[in-house]
């Protein structure tokens, strides 16, 4: 009965160990969904509105960036809980709109970023 224990017990230390080191999370690493995928023009609702890019590719990774690409660039992935996780720990709920998408950051339900999608966009690469 010892033995059957402990060799539970080592299981159960090995998967925790497993999801700690990545292999296991299944929240991360989710390929995007088909509506996701694109690239987008906006940002927060209350400044510059249109001064920000959102770039979704087909793996799930995304990207944030100014207009000249020098300032308050973020990049992350999407999970398959709905959120892009970005580089920093923060994570944004992504809402599908009519228009393109709302990220709202989790925690902070006032802070939304409004995005619509840029057609103009390269689209050719993005699809992974």
């Amino acid at each position: 009965m010892n033995k059957m224990i402990r060799a539970v017990g080592c299981g159960f230390l090995l998967s925790v160990c497993a999801m700690s080191n990545g292999h296991a999370n299944e929240l991360h690493d989710a390929r995007a969904p088909e509506w996701l995928i694109g690239h987008y023009k906006g940002g927060n609702k209350h400044v510059h509105h249109d001064d920000y890019t959102l770039v979704v590719e087909g793996n799930g990774r995304a990207q944030v960036y100014d207009r000249d690409r020098s300032r308050n660039n973020h990049a992350g992935h999407y999970t398959r809980a709905g959120e892009i996780e970005w580089d920093d720990g923060t994570r944004s709920r992504v809402t599908r709109t009519a228009r393109g998408v709302n990220l709202t950051l989790v925690g902070h339900g006032n802070d939304l970023a409004i995005y619509e999608r840029d057609r103009s966009g390269p689209l050719d690469n993005i699809r992974d």
